[in-house]
């Protein structure tokens, strides 16, 4: 049993469903608060950026920070009446199979942006492998991609 069953084995549903960009966002979201909770929100300005950043990306259109607020509502919403497995299974129901690599790596990169990565926030993106069945390989590929994105963002 893992440390973080209760988000990503849970039995909690909610009625609401997610787009797919909307699952991915759920997914970065959910890595972002296990990062929060365990680093004291260092950073979260940057992951909000991160964020909006991704969302950006995968729509290919310009999310402004009221879409961002919105979106982080309507998640907080599901949390509040459901639970936090709530908005995972509503997101996991929701990704498309293209999107799972994605998915991973927009986790990844909301627990490794601020520069910080707590031990308990990498626990959780082991977990969150696991139950979006990712291979350890494809995991290596999927981070060393972020890193590479990140690097190359930051001029390095």
């Amino acid at each position: 049993m893992g440390k973080y069953d209760f988000i990503l084995n849970s039995e909690e549903e909610t009625e609401v469903e997610l787009d797919e960009t909307e699952a991915v966002a759920a997914i970065a979201y959910i890595a972002g608060a296990v990062d929060f909770a365990t680093d004291g929100g260092i950073g979260a300005k940057v992951e909000a950026k991160f964020l909006k950043g991704l969302l950006s990306g995968i729509t290919g259109e310009k999310i402004t920070e009221e879409d961002l607020i919105a979106l982080v509502e309507t998640f907080q919403e599901i949390i509040n009446d459901a639970g936090p497995g709530a908005l995972y299974n509503a997101a996991y129901n929701a990704l498309p199979e293209e999107l799972v690599a994605g998915a991973y790596m927009a986790a990844c990169g909301m627990c490794v942006i601020d520069g910080d990565v707590p031990d308990e926030a990498v626990e959780f993106l082991g977990e969150l492998q696991e139950s979006l069945e990712i291979s350890d390989e494809d995991a290596d590929e999927i981070r060393n991609q972020l890193v590479a994105i990140l690097e190359e963002e930051s001029g390095v």
